[in-house]
Order: C-alpha cells, then sequence, then structure tokens
C-alpha cells in the first residue's frame, strides 16, 4: 500500500518507490564520501547500484506508447504526479524525454478550481481527484530544474493560495495535507489540516528566491544565486543556519536602475555569487566591495568567502 492510503494496492514493481529508492543510494554515496566516513568503496559499490537501478526503471517501466512511466508494471493505466516529478528531479529520465515529460506533467493542471495540478490524470483508475501540497512542491522543484519559472509559480500560488486566503471559512493558518479539485480542504478521516509536510514552499524560496544552497556538505562549499523569479517580488532577506554556528546572511534588491546584494559569510566557508543572468545580460559596470569590476567574472560568477566578512555587489544598467 500507499503512504496516501486511498491510492489503492500498487502490486508489481512500482516505479516510485524504485526512483526513491535510486535516491538513497546516491544520498548514502555521498555520506560515504564524507570526511567522517571516507570509505570511497562503499560510494562506488552504492553508486553502481544506483545506475543498475535506473537503468532498469527505464527498460522496464517506461510505457513507449504513451510515452511516460507506469505506476507500477501492473497498473500501466494512469499518471501520477510524485513518480514523475521525482524521475525528473534525480535525473533518471533520459534527455530527450526530459522535455516532453514535464509537459505531461504540467498537463495535470486543467480541470481544478484555478489550474492547480492533480496527484493523477483523469484517466488513473481508483484513485479520487485531489490536489497535494506534498507533492507539488516536488512538482516544483521539477519546473525549476528545468528552467520552467512560469509553471513553478503558476503551482506555488495556485496550490498554496486557498490555504492562506484569511476569507475562507477553511482557513487554519496551516497547511493541508490534502485539497479537493474545487480548493476546498479534502475532508476525511486521515486528512490533517496542519501538515508540517506541506511547508514545501519554505525551503524552495530560501533556496532558489533568496538563493542560499550548499554544493558540499555543511556548507563548507556554498552557492548564492536567486533565480526564481516571482512577479511582484522585487527583494529577499533571510539567514541560513550552518554547522559553524553562524548564519550565512544575505539581502538583494531588484532597482529600475541595477540589482544589489549584500551578504555576510562566516569564517572558513567558501562559496561563490551567480548574478542572475537576466541582470547579468542587461549590466553595464559592476562593483565588488564598493570597487569598480575592470574584467567580467565568467558567467558571472563572484567568488566569496574563506576569511569570513561581508561583501556586496552592485550591478548598474
Amino acid at each position: 500500500m500507499d503512504y496516501d492510503y486511498y491510492n489503492g494496492r500498487q502490486s508489481g514493481l512500482a516505479t516510485k518507490r524504485n526512483v526513491l529508492y535510486v535516491a538513497a543510494l546516491r544520498s548514502c554515496a555521498t555520506m560515504a564520501q564524507s570526511e567522517a566516513i571516507d570509505d570511497e568503496d562503499a560510494a562506488q559499490a552504492y553508486l553502481s547500484q544506483a545506475n543498475r537501478t535506473a537503468e532498469s526503471i527505464n527498460k522496464h517501466l517506461f510505457n513507449h506508447e504513451t510515452g511516460h512511466y507506469m505506476i507500477t508494471t501492473v497498473r500501466s493505466i494512469g499518471f501520477q504526479q510524485e513518480t514523475h516529478a521525482w524521475l525528473l528531479n534525480t535525473g533518471i529520465a533520459p534527455e530527450p524525454i526530459k522535455a516532453p515529460l514535464l509537459q505531461k506533467l504540467n498537463a495535470l493542471f486543467t480541470g481544478t478550481h484555478n489550474n492547480s495540478p492533480t496527484q493523477f490524470s483523469s484517466e488513473t483508475l481508483d484513485v479520487p481527484r485531489t490536489i497535494s501540497p506534498i507533492t507539488s512542491t516536488f512538482h516544483i522543484l521539477a519546473c525549476l530544474q528545468a528552467g520552467d519559472v512560469a509553471s513553478a509559480e503558476h503551482i506555488l500560488r495556485s496550490v498554496w493560495a486557498p490555504m492562506c486566503d484569511k476569507s475562507s471559512p477553511h482557513f487554519t493558518g496551516t497547511t493541508w495535507e490534502f485539497m479537493n479539485p474545487d480548493g476546498t480542504p479534502f475532508e476525511d478521516q486521515f486528512c490533517s489540516y496542519a501538515q508540517l509536510f506541506s511547508v514545501g514552499p519554505t525551503a524552495i524560496m530560501s533556496r532558489f528566491v533568496l538563493g542560499v544552497e550548499p554544493i558540499t556538505p555543511g556548507y563548507k562549499t556554498f552557492l548564492i544565486a536567486p533565480r526564481f523569479y516571482m512577479d511582484g517580488v522585487s527583494w529577499a532577506e533571510g539567514r541560513v543556519p550552518t554547522p559553524v554556528g553562524e548564519p550565512i546572511t544575505v539581502r538583494w534588491e531588484m532597482c529600475d536602475d541595477g540589482w544589489k546584494l549584500w551578504c555576510k559569510t562566516p569564517s572558513g566557508l567558501k562559496g561563490v555569487v551567480r548574478v542572475p543572468s537576466a541582470v547579468w545580460a542587461r549590466r553595464k559596470s559592476l562593483k565588488v566591495k564598493g570597487v569598480l569590476s575592470e574584467g567580467d567574472p565568467e558567467g558571472g560568477e563572484i567568488r566569496i568567502g574563506g576569511v569570513g566578512g561581508e561583501t556586496d555587489i552592485e550591478i548598474r544598467f
């Protein structure tokens, strides 16, 4: 049975479970390669098993007639949101089919109160038509990975707006586990009105709007790269905790005549600020710590950190 109990029994080879198995193996490989464990043989064994499993997923679970992956080898009719979001996020889906898969994933937008994506396509057998904030989070990540920012913002606003509507009789001040196609809570004995797993946009906004994410474990190397441009959002500010005890603090602002970023980083951590491509394309001048830059950093990447302290970057159009 699936953790979404109403999805019914899923006998046969299940795509989603094997995709999650690949993700888990890759994470174990990363841990095995860390300084604390330092076991390259174990890491390679995990990666080898992950690669074999990924190959088997593509061989046995992709339906060439429909152009998407089956829920299981027994449940071959229907399209599942969560499974395909994970296939895209993990890179298991081969490059030639990524764009078509994302189109099929975004086709789940239709037929709901404000075109929110449903968990399953309309032809999927024996499941109710529901919207899941939990699985929609992974759908947003798949869109962002593909550079489809408009669809990512659409999902964010359409799924979470009903929960944030204070005038709604269903407003709880918390996030719901499931929603009906009409935007109301999916009222059932196991549906939570305060589901902690439905707060995915919190992490998404920290990583893609504020723009801070680790490159190596413990933020020993990190990236500051705002790249989720939401309509009406012209600035962001926040602090991201790190294992060294001090946070990475970032503030950026878009103005009519340019773009500014200020950050403060702990000593010992090394990072890169990647100027948004839309900003970099319009630049006429660049200042780093108040000094006019004579050369152009490749790809708009400016290295910071190591000794800690503050850095400010200013671009004029």
